[in-house]
């Protein structure tokens, strides 16, 4: 099944039942060539098997029900968060706790947990408001913005900025880390 002329095409273990093979491409979906948006084109996944294994990426299991997500996610004794991105191998270090199995993340999380309560997150509120407003009154004069670039690259780091009550005129250093860390080579 694998393709030569696709380095990232993988040949289907052993393990994998032929009748869960689907050939996929999740940064590719059938539909989006046609115009289609990305939402759209994922939601055919619902028409092929409830779980699949695609060759493409490097060769991965997708879940595409939230019943089978859920029992995933409780299950890291079966299925560890340690290798969760796509094409696998392509995150530098881990991001605690998305990617840290129990009961290791417990400790992240009763660090993290304290300041995502509601009364936490409604005492930020005004800031974040602030923060939203100010970014958005930055493109007004122009019109238009180019969403992801200059807002949904920006946002979380002043929500991040805000609620560690760091100075929100640092983003830019916290943006330059942040892509200095996605981006650095593996080690």
């Amino acid at each position: 099944m694998a393709q030569a002329d696709d380095p990232l095409m993988t040949d289907m273990p052993a393990h994998v039942p032929p009748e869960c093979v689907v050939d996929f491409d999740y940064f590719h979906p059938p539909g989006m060539e046609q115009g289609e948006d990305v939402f759209t084109a994922l939601k055919h996944l619902h028409d092929l098997p409830d779980i699949l294994w695609t060759p493409r990426n490097g060769g991965h299991w997708i879940a595409t029900r939230a019943e089978d997500l859920r029992w995933i996610r409780d299950e890291p004794l079966l299925f560890s968060r340690k290798e969760s991105v796509v094409p696998a191998g392509m995150m530098n270090g881990l991001m605690p706790p998305t990617n840290i199995d129990p009961p290791y993340h417990a400790r992240f999380r009763a660090v993290l947990n304290p300041h995502f309560t509601p009364t936490a997150v409604s005492r930020l509120e005004g800031g974040i408001r602030a923060a939203t407003v100010e970014l958005i009154e930055g493109f007004r004069t122009s019109g238009r913005c180019e969403f992801v670039e200059d807002f949904a690259r920006i946002m979380p780091v002043n929500v991040f900025l805000t609620m560690l009550q760091l100075p929100v005129e640092r983003r830019a250093q916290f943006l330059e880390w942040g892509r200095g860390y996605i981006n650095a080579p593996d080690q």
